[in-house]
């Protein structure tokens, strides 16, 4: 069973953050209890914001099993609304799997649809402004 110690070795890997996640990531909740019975649950709750979302991550790791989950708010609201849009991302087992999942939904959250005009593909040609090449005349030199 994966922790939340290796989730937090998972943020570091993947995001590749020089001088750790600190700058990055705001930590809401990290600690947890023991139960009478010797069971326990850590709970490590934290946010990821980029300029348009605001990404809610949460990971229980229980002495039986663990869970890990995301949702994803807008950080302000559509024009003539007065609610924050959100989705719920993909959650599961405190896993690398999930992780992983919740990782590919974001940077998918995140893409912008290019404009038709950005769909032509490209080319080497340069369009050139004048007369074809078979229709140059002689000028007399």
């Amino acid at each position: 069973m994966n922790t939340i110690e290796d989730l937090k070795t998972w943020l570091e890997e993947d995001l590749g953050i020089r001088g750790g996640t600190e700058n990055y990531i705001q930590v809401i909740e990290d600690g947890g209890e023991g139960h009478g019975d010797g069971n326990y649950e850590h709970r490590f709750r934290f946010r990821m914001y980029t300029f348009e979302n605001v990404y809610s991550i949460v990971a229980i790791e229980r002495s039986d099993k663990g869970y890990l989950g995301c949702q994803v708010s807008r950080r302000k609201p559509r024009a003539g609304e007065d609610w924050n849009r959100g989705s719920d991302l993909p959650d599961g087992t405190l896993s690398r799997v999930t992780w992983n999942s919740i990782l590919k939904s974001i940077v998918i959250y995140e893409l912008e649809e290019l404009s038709p005009v950005g769909l032509d593909p490209p080319t080497d040609e340069i369009p050139i402004e004048g007369p074809s090449i078979g229709e140059v005349q002689d000028v007399g030199r």
